[in-house]
């Protein structure tokens, strides 16, 4: 189903010679079913409560439904989802999570990249049992992986993503951010355009604290790997707002949340339609849900440019 490797793919994933290469980049769909899948662990138990008394209303079916089918109606050459398909990491949710999005999976096959999120590693029962790669992908994968998407620019994708008792803080262990910084390098050595791929911010705009119990500790460490390897682009969710931020001669894009169906334009659901050209970012669109998803796809549907901040 979604594409992850270890090794570098050969085949290009953009068509012909295009000058410019065109990526959607979604995320935080939050798909949820109600249960415990006999796992006992505290944690789970508060995402089941607090599915009830709150986050169910806000993540409606019919909402990431409407976004999967307005992706589904765009040209591009590749479709990057970076992780939090489920909310609890339930096998319902899993296999809910698979359905939804069969028509960009059957449209794009291999050119539909996928890495999990911290709710896709909820529990230590669902890690183990590897649920994102076995239900959800359904293959094995190995983070971090690396696939040329055209004749210039490389993906590298990596998983930060860990089950906690409590919070919802990633991991980037040293032995975890080794790998990375070898794929980065031999990507370097090759004279490759970069695009990473993870699930948590490494940087947030001014104004925006991040909480302690939702950040990525080694955020910095991460960055600092990024930008001395040359990376011109770094995409990721986590945090439900739509952002693009320029720091360092890198472009963070934050996608936002597919799912919720939040009232600011900026937390609105929906997606980022990307543009490079040789060497650069030359374009950034937010396409959003402003309306009912049970409305005219006319009304319903906002297309805007994504403004950068300078950092």
């Amino acid at each position: 189903m979604a594409q992850a490797a270890t090794q570098t793919q050969s085949a290009p994933l953009s068509a012909g010679d295009a000058p410019l290469l065109t990526l959607i980049h979604f995320g935080d769909l939050h798909v949820w079913r109600l249960g415990l899948d006999g796992e006992l662990y505290p944690k789970r138990f508060f995402g089941l409560a607090n599915l009830l008394l709150r986050r169910g209303r806000s993540f409606p079916e019919g909402v990431g439904r409407a976004v999967v089918r307005q992706i589904s109606r765009e040209r591009a050459d590749g479709v990057l989802f970076s992780g939090d398909l489920t909310t609890t990491s339930l096998r319902a949710e899993f296999l809910l999570g698979r359905r939804l999005l069969d028509p960009i999976v059957r449209r794009w096959g291999e050119r539909f990249i996928a890495i999990p999120g911290n709710h896709d590693r909820y529990t230590p029962g669902a890690v183990r049992a590897r649920l994102f790669e076995s239900l959800f992908l359904g293959r094995r994968a190995e983070f971090p992986f690396a696939l040329d998407l055209d004749e210039r620019w490389t993906l590298v994708g990596f998983d930060c993503s860990v089950a906690r008792l409590l919070s919802s803080r990633g991991r980037m262990s040293p032995e975890g951010l080794a790998p990375l910084d070898a794929i980065l390098a031999e990507q370097e050595r090759r004279g490759r355009r970069l695009v990473v791929m993870g699930h948590y911010p490494l940087l947030y705009p001014p104004g925006r604290r991040p909480s302690w119990e939702h950040v990525l500790p080694e955020r910095a460490r991460v960055r600092e790997v990024l930008e001395r390897r040359g990376v011109r682009v770094y995409l990721h969710g986590h945090t439900h707002f739509r952002w693009r931020l320029e720091a360092d001669g890198m472009t963070h894009l934050n996608c936002g949340s597919a799912g919720q169906a939040g009232r600011h334009p900026e937390h609105r659901p929906g997606y980022l339609k990307i543009q490079l050209g040789p060497g650069r970012v030359e374009s950034v669109r937010a396409i959003w849900l402003s309306a009912d998803p049970r409305a005219a796809d006319a009304a319903a549907w906002r297309d805007e440019e994504l403004v950068p901040q300078q950092m």
